[in-house]
C-alpha cells in the first residue's frame, strides 16, 4: 500500500508517472522513495491529522523545519533575577511531558511515519512475474473450488523451461484425489514424451517405513485421474502431447482444437545478415490417425 513518491530523486508527481522515470533503466538497481498511501478522509480525522495535498506535500509535512539562529546584537546581556535564573535553569516543558505515558503514546501512533528509501533492481519484462501470477491463481481457483483434492499443474511449452515447470507444480500435486494438465499456450518443443512417461504411471501400492510416511509406488505417481485442458494456442509438441493424451487414455482432453503444426524445423542455416532459413524436416506418424495430427 506503500507510494512511490520519487525515483532516482525526481518527485512523481500528476504529470510524471513512475513509468516515465524508469525509462532505460531496464535491468539496473534504481533509488525509490516511498511513503504510506494517505488515509482515508474519516480515517485521518478520526486519527487526529489531515491528509497532505499531494505526495510532494506528504513528505514536507513530516520534515521538521530547522530554526534560523539569532543574530548577535552585541549587547550586554542583562544578569537575570534569583527567580528568574532558576526558571530558565530548568527544562523547558515539551508537549509530551504534560501528557501521561498512554496520552503520549498515543499522539505518537497518530503521527504519520515519514518516507524512506529503498534499492531496487527493475524487471526487463513483466512477461516471467505475470505467468507466475496466472499459474498461481489457477492454482488457488482449483483448490479453493474442490476443497483442495483436485491439484493443477500448467505446462508452458515443452522445452527445459516447460519441463522445470511441469515439475515445480506437479511434484507437490500428485497425491491429491485428481489432478487437471493444463496445456493451454503450450508453446511446443521436445520433452513431451518425458512428461506422458510420468503421468502414465499407475499407482499401485505404497512402501511404509516403520517411522514416516507413506511414499507411493512408484513414486511421484499421480493418486487419481487426470483430466487435460488445451486451445487453439498449443501448437507443435503441444499438439502432439495432446493426442497423445487421448491415445494412451490417460483422461479426457477438455478444449479447443489445438494448433495443427507438428511438422518440424531445424534452425540450422544461418545467413551473413544474422537470420536463418528453416526447411520442413520432421513429420510425425501416430497409430490411429497416421499423418492427420498436422
Amino acid at each position: 500500500g506503500d507510494v512511490i513518491i520519487a525515483v532516482n530523486g525526481q518527485p512523481v508527481d500528476a504529470e510524471t508517472s513512475p513509468a516515465q522515470l524508469l525509462v532505460n533503466y531496464a535491468g539496473q538497481e534504481v533509488l525509490l522513495t516511498l511513503a504510506p498511501r494517505p488515509p482515508a478522509p474519516e480515517a485521518a480525522q478520526a486519527a487526529g491529522h489531515t491528509l497532505p495535498a499531494d505526495a510532494v506535500s506528504a513528505v514536507e509535512a513530516v520534515a521538521e523545519p530547522m530554526e534560523k539562529p539569532s543574530k548577535r546584537t552585541g549587547k550586554k546581556r542583562p544578569k537575570p533575577k534569583a527567580n528568574q535564573a532558576q526558571a530558565d535553569s530548568a527544562p523547558a516543558e515539551t508537549p509530551h511531558d504534560s501528557l501521561s505515558a498512554n496520552d503520549a503514546q498515543e499522539q505518537t501512533a497518530k503521527e504519520p511515519p515519514g518516507p524512506r528509501l529503498a534499492v531496487v533492481k527493475t524487471l526487463r519484462s513483466e512477461a516471467a512475474a505475470r505467468y507466475r501470477a496466472w499459474v498461481e491463481g489457477n492454482r488457488r481457483q482449483v483448490h479453493e473450488a474442490s476443497d483442495g483434492r483436485v491439484g493443477y499443474v500448467h505446462i508452458p511449452d515443452m522445452s527445459a523451461t516447460g519441463y522445470a515447470e511441469f515439475h515445480r507444480g506437479y511434484l507437490a500435486e500428485t497425491d491429491r484425489d485428481a489432478l487437471i494438465v493444463d496445456v493451454r499456450y503450450n508453446g511446443g518443443g521436445h520433452v513431451s514424451q518425458l512428461i506422458l512417461e510420468k503421468l502414465a504411471r499407475r499407482r499401485i501400492g505404497y512402501d511404509l517405513p516403520r517411522w514416516g510416511s507413506l511414499t507411493p509406488y512408484p513414486i511421484d505417481s499421480v493418486a487419481g485421474p487426470m483430466v487435460a485442458l488445451t486451445n487453439e494456442h498449443a501448437a507443435s509438441d503441444g499438439d502432439i502431447f495432446c493426442h497423445a493424451f487421448k491415445l494412451m487414455k490417460l483422461g479426457p482432453l477438455i478444449g479447443k482444437r489445438t494448433w495443427g503444426g507438428v511438422v518440424g524445423i531445424s534452425p540450422s542455416s544461418p545467413l551473413v545478415d544474422g537470420t536463418i532459413t528453416t526447411q520442413p524436416e520432421f513429420s510425425f506418424w501416430v497409430e490411429d490417425v497416421g499423418w492427420e495430427v498436422e
